[in-house]
């Protein structure tokens, strides 16, 4: 993930922004995203960052149920 990468999907969000449910699944999927590059070392990270990161990334194994308003 790079910074034009991630200025399209900012740019995707603000088009969706008269959809809310919309926005914010886009808005989840680009942190998402983010948080996972981090993890997979992409920027050359430290090696705590991308535990972290990991980390961060690990409470989608959680069984709860996700709501949305």
């Amino acid at each position: 993930m790079n910074r034009g990468t991630i200025e399209d999907a900012i740019d995707v969000i603000q088009a969706s922004a008269g959809d809310d449910e919309a926005a914010h699944g886009l808005e989840d999927k680009l942190r998402r995203d983010f948080i996972k590059s981090l993890a997979d070392g992409e920027y050359g990270a430290s090696m705590d960052l991308q535990i972290s990161a990991r980390l961060v990334l690990s409470t989608e194994d959680l069984d709860f149920k996700r709501w949305c308003a």
